[in-house]
């Protein structure tokens, strides 16, 4: 990976070693690092390729108690990197590490986002009991509108659609549509970001909800969302057609839309959990199709994180 946007980073530490490093990058730069992560993050066709980089500048940073605001979000990436990979042990250490860490910075909009982050991926773990409980945690961190509350809001309106709650699902739709009328716009024109929360989000949210919670409106906000998509995101237009294919019971479809991504975007968490439920409807019904889905998302792939998303304290102070 071409890593320009970190050339900032690796100077410093060449020019004053790995312990002054972090001290000799102002907020603004730091916050430059992570922006610029959570665009990889978001666009990577194989987040664990983003590891060994992005544990290098966490590690920096955290040598000398450097910016606690970047090492919170530096954490949250590295936490979603393992949960997108199915390391639960490794995700909630780092989860925790990035909640510490957002508390140090004071920043409630952080400690939303990370809270908020939490819950999706915990959704998508397969527990939306869990994930209401996670997503509550980020509710009551702060009311402003922000990306954290409306990940949590999202996250709910989605558990509760898979919980069969339809009243509760329809009630963190509509909280979910209302903040995100109140965002501030540079979050909603953050459309190749994990920071952001463009409008294909608010969409996506309404589809996954549709096609497993039998909530109105899927078609269209499936739609709305292939249609807003930026070329370069590939996860939520894979989920997003594999809700139609669950909405229309088209199983080939399904088989089609994974067959389509790499073996890496195959084994992302929440695209190949999401398979799993369409799947898991097919068989119900006897689907003839079954078989042919079955064999796309069993299929494994192999992986070897050398190490990187093992729990590791920060060498120095914790401010």
């Amino acid at each position: 990976m071409k890593r320009r946007a970190f050339l900032k980073l690796g100077l410093a530490v060449a020019l004053c070693g790995p312990d002054a490093a972090a001290r000799t990058l102002n907020e603004a730069e730091a916050e430059t690092i992570a922006h610029a992560w959570s665009r990889e993050l978001f666009v990577a066709p194989d987040r664990q390729a983003l590891l060994p980089g992005l544990a290098a500048d966490l590690e920096q940073l955290a040598a000398a108690g450097g910016q606690q605001r970047t090492i919170a979000q530096l954490s949250a990436y590295v936490a979603m990197i393992a949960a997108s990979g199915g390391d639960d042990v490794a995700a909630r250490r780092w989860w925790y590490r990035a909640q510490r860490a957002a508390a140090a910075s004071g920043d409630s909009h952080l400690g939303a986002y990370v809270a908020g982050q939490r819950s999706v991926h915990v959704l998508y773990g397969g527990a939306p009991a869990h994930a209401l409980r996670v997503a509550d945690e980020a509710l009551a961190v702060t009311n402003a509108p922000c990306a954290g509350r409306m990940h949590a809001l999202s996250a709910s309106a989605k558990a509760q659609a898979l919980l069969g709650n339809t009243r509760e699902a329809l009630d963190a739709l509509r909280a979910t549509e209302a903040t995100f009328e109140r965002l501030p716009r540079d979050l909603t024109r953050e459309k190749v970001s994990a920071l952001g929360w463009a409008e294909e989000r608010l969409h996506h949210t309404r589809s996954y909800a549709a096609a497993f919670g039998g909530i109105d409106g899927g078609d269209a906000a499936r739609e709305a969302a292939l249609t807003l998509y930026s070329p370069a995101a590939w996860r939520g237009p894979a989920q997003v057609k594999l809700h139609l294919a669950a909405s229309e019971r088209d199983t080939g479809y399904a088989a089609a839309t994974l067959a389509a991504l790499s073996d890496s975007q195959r084994h992302d968490r929440s695209v190949r959990l999401t398979a799993a439920r369409v799947l898991r409807a097919a068989e119900q019904r006897g689907d003839a199709r079954a078989a042919e889905l079955r064999e796309v998302v069993n299929q494994r792939v192999r992986r070897d994180s050398g190490g990187l998303l093992a729990w590791k304290r920060p060498r120095g102070p914790t401010r």
